[in-house]
């Protein structure tokens, strides 16, 4: 996730401020402390792009963990159990 983690900061960085919706699958993903701080480093610095992101596959991830992610990106970051409600979130006002 490494690799992926930094690519998708340098994407969102490209784009205007406020512009960007996120959709991040956490199915079957291993979060272990390197990515967890990775996470948390690239929630902080994509924080002026990011108009609303959406989790899923949070269900396997300490509540902790989670709730630590939404502080540090200073956004309430809404979870979901299926992608077609996240992108219907996401993309609705």
């Amino acid at each position: 996730m490494l690799p992926l983690l930094t690519q998708v900061r340098n994407t969102v960085a490209q784009h205007s401020p406020k512009s960007v919706l996120v959709l991040a699958d956490y199915e079957g993903a291993e979060i272990n402390h390197k990515v967890e701080m990775k996470i948390k480093e690239v929630l902080a610095l994509d924080r002026p792009f990011v108009k609303k992101a959406a989790w899923l596959g949070t269900e396997h991830i300490p509540r902790a963990i989670v709730d630590n992610f939404s502080f540090f990106s200073w956004r309430e970051t809404a979870t979901f159990k299926s992608r077609e409600e996240a992108l219907e979130w996401l993309v609705g006002e």
